[in-house]
């Protein structure tokens, strides 16, 4: 029994140091393994830190070339506007010129359908309806549908008061029964292109009391 007794505390004396170096052995590994863990988070955490400037620095790039795209487009915008603005400038000068010469023409020919109307007048007094003078009608029809067709309309006159923007007096005469300033006869018609008088009517206006007579001007005058 003694024997077992030794032997059992032979044992357990040499059972504790292994306790001992256990324990040891496991604050070791412990505070290794805090160690690596520490060590894991500042690595980590360097990274972070390395991708956090990472991306400002790509943000920030991002945003100066967004700043050049923005410049870029509002450059465009601008050269797109200039561009527009000149066409609508050449469009205006182009149909400035354009119904000056239309104008131009207009003026040459209306002494020319002055002349045809007042043969075409005295035709008519003959009372002889020849083919020739239906011919000459038709022409003249024409001609009128053209001048409509590219906007010309003759001005009225005759009944109407006197608007010295649209009629030009030859005379003034003093009629009873009439009202004042009203234009009783017409020597020569004129014409509007849309709301342009390209050339005034010749009239004759009434008046009340004295006036004197204004010579009246040929009426083949443009």
């Amino acid at each position: 029994m003694l024997e077992v007794s030794v032997w059992r505390c032979t044992v357990m004396d040499e059972e504790i140091p292994k306790v001992k170096r256990t324990k040891k052995d496991m604050r070791d590994s412990s505070e290794r393994g805090m160690n690596g863990s520490k060590n894991v988070v500042e690595q980590k955490t360097k990274e972070e830190r390395g991708c956090g400037e990472k991306l400002r620095e790509t943000r920030k790039a991002l945003e100066e070339e967004q700043e050049k795209s923005n410049g870029y487009l509002d450059r465009l915008k601008r050269l797109q506007a200039d561009f527009e603005n000149s066409m609508k400038r050449i469009k205006q000068e182009n149909d400035l010129r354009a119904g000056l010469a239309n104008e131009k023409l207009m003026l040459e020919i209306f002494p020319l359908k002055d002349e045809f109307e007042r043969a075409l007048e005295v035709a008519r007094i003959s009372q002889e309806k020849t083919s020739i003078l239906e011919g000459l009608e038709m022409i003249l029809r024409h001609f009128e549908e053209v001048l409509e067709r590219i906007g010309v309309t003759e001005i009225t006159a005759v009944g109407e008061a006197f608007d010295p923007l649209k009629h030009e007096a030859v005379r003034f005469s003093n009629r009873d029964d009439l009202g004042e300033n009203l234009v009783f006869s017409e020597d020569r018609k004129g014409y509007m292109l849309g709301l342009k008088v390209l050339r005034t009517s010749l009239v004759s206006v009434s008046s009340k009391g004295e006036n004197p007579e204004v010579e009246p001007k040929n009426a083949s005058e443009s």
